[in-house]
């Protein structure tokens, strides 16, 4: 455990401390795996005291977590051109994976050249254990049917598409803000290490349908997409706004692009969560016989 964990503020430490504690476990021989407990809130206050090009010539480790950490994942897998993992933090350690899944702690076994596959859970969770009172927890709570679904294709059942790139991605809310930044250079990225083009993932925590609306318009006029084959979208509780959905905020952004959108897919923070590469390249397939993402880690 990290000397910057725990705190009754909205940060853990100040910023120069998070940073240097990152930077040694990054540094450290014994270290194997960086997991964080949870998505924490301003991991963006760090990057501008991280040395990306020392931290690109280490040797390489796992770090895996979502939410707000996908602030440094996307970042860091840009920049130096190792793989992150997007998947549960820590304190979800201890729930088994859906059938349908990879847990965490398997997919950071994989070898270079491994492949796998994941598929749509049955159910997913609506209603949250609290880790605290029930600390043992093993289970999820799964109540609601899970279903991918394919943008402007919704009521065609003999609806295809197999579309293929690097996976790089994260919470909205957060990487939202890298655009613009030597953070979110992700035509860069594609150019170094995506010539066969990119799938970018996203996912909604909290904001509401025309704020999500808004960060996928700034995603589209930053250039973003300009080297995505496709795009998946993680199922939200997000609120509406009125008679204005997280939906029609897809539909506003990406609705008429010439490229495919799943969306409704087990990413982020509805579990069970896919297991996503960041740097992996992977395959979604969506039709009648075959709904899945596989990833190549090459």
């Amino acid at each position: 455990m990290g000397k910057c964990l725990k705190s009754s503020g909205i940060v853990s430490a100040d910023v120069k401390s998070r940073a240097a504690e990152l930077t040694s476990m990054l540094e450290s021989s014994t270290v194997e795996a960086i997991v964080p407990p949870w998505g924490g809130e301003l991991l963006i206050e760090i990057l501008a005291h991280l040395n990306f090009s020392k931290l690109a010539a280490l040797a390489p480790k796992w770090i895996v977590g979502y939410s707000d950490l996908s602030t440094f994942l996307m970042p860091y897998t840009m920049l130096t051109g190792i793989a992150t993992l997007h998947g549960s933090n820590f304190m979800e350690s201890g729930y088994n994976a859906s059938p349908t899944h990879k847990h965490w702690l398997d997919t950071v076994t994989f070898s270079t050249g491994d492949v796998f596959t994941q598929t749509p859970a049955a159910r997913y969770q609506v209603d949250f254990t609290r880790f605290e009172k029930e600390p043992e927890v093993t289970e999820w709570n799964l109540k609601e049917t899970v279903k991918w679904k394919f943008l402007n294709h919704e009521l065609d059942t003999d609806a295809s598409v197999n579309v293929s790139g690097r996976l790089i991605g994260g919470c909205l809310e957060t990487i939202g803000m890298l655009p613009g930044t030597a953070y979110g250079d992700i035509a860069s990225f594609a150019n170094i290490y995506a010539p066969e083009g990119l799938l970018l993932y996203l996912e909604v925590c909290e904001i509401n349908a025309p704020a999500a609306c808004r960060l996928y318009h700034h995603l589209k006029l930053a250039g973003w997409l300009d080297n995505v084959n496709g795009i998946l979208i993680g199922r939200t509780q997000a609120p509406n706004l009125g008679d204005f959905t997280q939906l029609d905020a897809i539909k506003s952004a990406f609705g008429s692009l010439d490229i495919p959108v799943i969306y409704d897919m087990d990413i982020g923070h509805v579990p069970p969560q896919l297991m996503l590469v960041n740097g992996a390249l992977a395959t979604v397939r969506f039709g009648p016989k075959d709904v899945s993402i596989t990833q190549n880690l090459c």
